[in-house]
């Protein structure tokens, strides 16, 4: 027997409000500006991260989202769909054609109970609704003018058959913390290979890329944490707590590292490869940074989204005891 993906249908209307959604939350927003993709991005997970109506309000005043003019929000929480509106947005029952919830007025947003209603209409401004394109949404951020929200059993989407879906992917736990790892010298090959490399030069946060992708030679790239695990960098390698592929390129990789006292960001570091031996290092605009030890040298703090290339043997120290040594791939 199939099972319904959550228990809501989403469809919308595009537009220039920005709609956050999920399984069981959603949050309308204006617009916000490229420069906010980063944040917007953080907003999404950690809205996904709410499980009920309470612990969704605590992460909207985090972001100061209960200070906005225009804003709603809907969650089901306790087997119930409960809303919040304030300023332009307006909830219709569908069935009734009656105002369920108006956000206009609110000195902080009007909350009613909707767990009865069927098919909601969400508006933000005056449409013709019916004349409009509506289009599936499950789960994402997409530009919207209108939302509809419906709860009836026979509309949801469902999954496969048991025998249909697709295996839960196998993740690696993260190890014990083991002592911090020291920086060395490159071997004489890797130094060899270096020497062949415009882009092998140290550069100190605020380098930045060259224009068009390089090629590099069969010395590529890897990471070792101080846990034990070792990774590979082909393309990006997002590393935190619970990193997010979003705040990579494209295809970029996964490593989760132990973080005890959350000194750890959830994505806290980025690692590409900058050369046949060198990695480019970012940082995610974590909240501690991450201390960058070359060998023979002082370390010193990478933070508030810089960047630095750095060669083989140098070590990363991230905080609560994790640090990791960028070292040729394997």
């Amino acid at each position: 027997m199939s099972l319904p993906l959550g228990p809501w249908r989403l469809t919308y209307t595009p537009g220039q409000w920005l709609v956050l959604a999920g399984p069981r939350l959603v949050a309308i927003r204006p617009r916000a500006p490229p420069k906010m993709s980063v944040l917007v991005n953080q907003l999404w997970t950690d809205m996904q991260a709410a499980g009920s109506l309470a612990s969704l309000l605590e992460v909207l005043r985090g972001y100061s989202l209960d200070q906005m003019p225009d804003f709603a929000a809907f969650v089901w929480d306790g087997g119930s769909l409960h809303g919040l509106a304030r300023g332009r947005i307006s909830v219709v029952d569908m069935a009734t054609g009656q105002t369920a919830l108006d956000g206009a007025g609110a000195l902080t947003w009007h909350e009613a109970p909707l767990g009865t209603i069927r098919g909601l209409r969400v508006d933000m401004g005056v449409l013709e609704y019916d004349a409009l394109l509506h289009l599936p949404l499950v789960v994402g951020a997409v530009g919207a003018s209108a939302l509809h929200l419906t709860t009836d059993p026979d509309q949801l989407v469902r999954l496969p058959d048991a025998e249909h879906q697709f295996p839960e992917p196998v993740v690696q736990q993260p190890q014990p913390v083991s002592e911090p790892l020291q920086p060395v010298s490159m071997p004489e090959t890797q130094q060899m290979a270096a020497a062949h490399s415009e882009d092998s030069q140290f550069q100190r946060p605020g380098a930045g890329y060259a224009d068009e992708p390089q090629q590099y030679g069969p010395v590529g790239i890897g990471v070792q944490v101080n846990t034990g695990e070792f990774a590979n960098v082909v393309g990006g390698l997002v590393v935190g707590r619970a990193p997010d592929a979003a705040r990579g390129p494209m295809g970029s990789s996964l490593m989760r590292v132990p973080s005890p006292g959350n000194d750890i960001s959830r994505s806290h570091l980025l690692i590409e490869p900058a050369g046949p031996s060198d990695a480019r290092v970012t940082d995610l605009r974590s909240t501690n940074g991450t201390t960058i030890q070359l060998n023979g040298e002082e370390p010193y703090l990478l933070e508030n989204g810089e960047s630095v290339t750095v060669p083989i043997g140098t070590v990363l120290n991230l905080g609560d005891g994790v640090s990791l040594r960028v070292e040729q791939a394997r």
